[in-house]
């Protein structure tokens, strides 16, 4: 437990030394107490992803490269410690007069933000299991190191979508801490809180600092939150990247700010660097420098913004264009192209991406999105609810005014861009939740005040900038209607809705904390753990113990590579690599697999209690019945019924898993057997 948390902090401290002599180089001031810390981190880990990605065409990628690369940036940290040795005291005095400048419930809200990091972090350090984390975001790292530099995995198609954030991953591996690997995504959340605290003041300087606790509250209790801070995703980078992006470029475009407008950019770029939906924020951040005042001065500011974003992101679509022929692999394929791709699968992915989640695309479904959202949730793949979005949005009309207009712009073509053009799962819409809660905050706010039609000045106005108060422009009707009801009864609504969905929010991230905290603490077994949360355990012990060294496993599930210690390839519906389309004879199918060198088939039969739900079966499913029907089966396990969730929730039926097999492919097998490990630490 130890070990990674150890090394995990060298990265950081890496990070954060290269990402503050970045700064540096770009003359970035910062205007509030945290503030360089928190960019020094972001931009250093957004680098670090890039130095990684260079390094691995180099064949760099040994525990010798990875330490290499970290050490100027843990020297750069030393000796920036040195040289301001009397900040930390200062910083130190800052956080306490911070902390004792809130109110009573702000103070509350810090506590309740602690038990939650504290929680999030215990289940972190709980051996990964989420689907997604096994499928290929520590899966891939996993491949890539044992290789020592990039390799072309045409059998997992997503290996070639920007992977900024695995390239952490890969580092965590690669000083050997493999464990400590899911601790950086849990970390990009504590920047996300941060970011999105230091947000709310500068952006609402009129509100008290509490306020800016009750935003962050918004977020972090919620369940989609907890689970992807636990659960060794990338959607966290992603969502800090283009919170930056906002914050600093409403900042740039404020002020006229040239180093800020650098470091947005930067942010827009590893936010599309860390994930492709990352590239909304550009469009978002181009129409708000459109509509914030001031047209010319905006437009040169677009520049630095725009070379920052290409920056750190257009490596990745270079990399995915040299590796498939498509840079924005595998989307558009009848544009781009692509290999081991055609226009059929193309079709089945991006028909499935757009109609397997959410309810809809019209614009009824649009208005209706609040409500679904909270209570039909299970549509989005989003777990326990976003409950953001229900009883808390009813504030957001209050925040409407003229100054905040850029914002709500950016929101709103971030937003539309989600719903209608991309795949409607919840945690893509994480990217801009920390707007939203910002937006609902301000809402919140201007309900409880008493004077709720009154909008405080710009305290945090450039020196010599003149104090001018808002106009009657800026003073909505809905504002000068709330100003007639009661304020006691208007703060009492108040803490119903919005203290009950922080609560309610709470207790769900805490459930979701509490299934993985017992191993992580040495309360629960290892095996007990697989044995509850990741269904393949048995196979994989049987897998890992039996099966020569040499042997190559060809799997039908996606879940279980990352803890096989033998070499796999994949297939699925939404790659050719196999080529199934052309294949006549289950001949053909065996002979295209001994040249792949695949010894042995791992297939798990999906068996259907409602006959009306079996899918037609593809070309390779038919030829990979025949082939295992003539070929030696080695082990049967999983013959008990499990319900199938995510079938569930989409409405499609409870299902059962039947057997799970494992075959050896005719003549290819050797009865020989080797003593493997069972999964665990990998």
């Amino acid at each position: 437990m130890l070990l990674p948390v150890f090394l995990f902090s060298l990265l950081i401290a890496a990070s954060a030394g290269l990402g503050g002599a970045a700064l540096g180089l770009l003359r970035h001031r910062s205007r509030r107490p945290g503030e360089a810390a928190l960019l020094s981190l972001s931009l250093g880990l957004a680098l670090y992803g890039l130095l990684f990605f260079v390094t691995g065409f180099m064949g760099a990628w040994t525990p010798l490269g990875a330490w290499l690369l970290l050490l100027p940036g843990i020297l750069a940290l030393g000796f920036a410690g040195y040289r301001n040795r009397a900040a930390t005291p200062q910083a130190l005095n800052d956080a306490r007069r911070t902390f004792g400048s809130l109110t009573g419930w702000g103070k509350g809200g810090v506590l309740l933000l602690l038990l939650l990091f504290a929680a999030q972090f215990l289940a972190t350090l709980a051996p990964p299991t989420a689907v997604d984390a096994l499928v290929y975001h520590l899966t891939l790292p996993k491949l890539y190191a044992q290789a020592g530099g990039w390799i072309y995995r045409p059998d997992m198609f997503f290996a070639d979508n920007p992977s900024a954030t695995q390239m952490l991953y890969l580092a965590c591996r690669l000083i050997g801490g493999a464990d400590a690997a899911p601790l950086v995504h849990w970390f990009y959340g504590v920047l996300v809180a941060s970011a999105l605290y230091l947000f709310v003041r500068e952006l609402f300087p009129e509100l008290n600092r509490s306020y800016g606790i009750l935003a962050v509250l918004l977020v972090v209790s919620m369940p989609l939150y907890t689970f992807e801070a636990i659960s060794a995703f990338v959607d966290l980078a992603t969502t800090h990247y283009t919170l930056l992006a906002f914050w600093l470029g409403s900042r740039a475009l404020k002020w006229g700010d040239a180093p800020s407008a650098w470091v947005a950019g930067l942010s827009a770029g590893a936010a599309a660097a860390s994930k492709i939906v990352g590239v909304g924020a550009w469009p978002a951040l181009g129409l708000m420098a459109l509509l914030t005042p001031g047209f010319r001065r905006n437009a040169r500011l677009l520049a630095p913004m725009a070379l920052g974003a290409l920056a750190l992101s257009a490596p990745w679509f270079v990399k995915a264009w040299a590796f498939t022929g498509n840079p924005i692999w595998p989307l558009q394929y009848p544009l781009w192209g692509g290999r081991y791709w055609n226009a059929e699968v193309g079709r089945l992915f991006e028909t499935r991406m757009r109609q397997n989640f959410g309810v809809g695309h019209g614009p009824l479904d649009f208005l209706r999105l609040p409500w679904d959202l909270t209570v039909r949730s299970g549509r989005f793949e989003a777990p326990n609810g976003l409950s953001l979005f229900l009883l808390p949005c009813l504030f957001l009309p209050l925040a409407l005014d003229r100054r905040r207009r850029g914002l709500w712009a950016a929101l709103l073509a971030y937003l539309l861009l989600w719903f209608f053009a991309i795949s409607q799962q919840g945690r893509f819409l994480l990217t801009i939740l920390p707007l939203w809660a910002a937006l609902v905050t301000l809402g919140v706010a201007r309900f409880c005040s008493d004077a709720p039609t009154r909008v405080g000045p710009d305290r945090d106005r450039k020196e010599n900038e003149p104090d001018t108060p808002p106009s009657d422009n800026d003073v909505t009707p809905i504002l000068r209607l709330l100003g007639r009801i009661p304020g006691g009864l208007r703060r009492g609504a108040a803490w119903i809705a919005v203290g009950g969905t922080i609560l309610v929010g709470t207790a769900g991230s805490l459930y979701y904390c509490g299934l993985a905290i017992p191993v992580a603490v040495g309360l629960q077994s290892r095996e007990s753990y697989f044995e509850r949360a990741y269904p393949y355990y048995d196979e994989v012990v049987y897998i890992n113990r039996h099966l020569p060294p040499d042997a190559k496993l060809l799997i039908t599930d996606p879940r279980g590579g990352y803890y096989l210690e033998r070499p796999f390839v994949r297939t699925g519906i939404y790659q050719a690599y196999l080529d199934y389309g052309a294949m006549r004879t289950p001949d053909d199918l065996l002979r295209r697999l001994r040249q792949l060198g695949v010894t042995h088939v791992w297939n798990l039969e999906i068996a259907f209690s409602d006959p009306a739900l079996i899918p037609p079966r593809t070309p390779l499913e038919r030829h990979m019945d025949a082939i295992t029907r003539g070929a030696e089966e080695q082990m049967t396990l999983l013959r008990r019924k499990r319900e199938q969730n995510s079938l569930r929730r989409s409405g499609r039926g409870p299902t059962v898993i039947g057997d799970s097999r494992l075959y050896a492919l005719p003549g290819l097998f050797s009865n020989s057997t080797a003593t493997g490990r069972s999964p665990g630490r990998n």
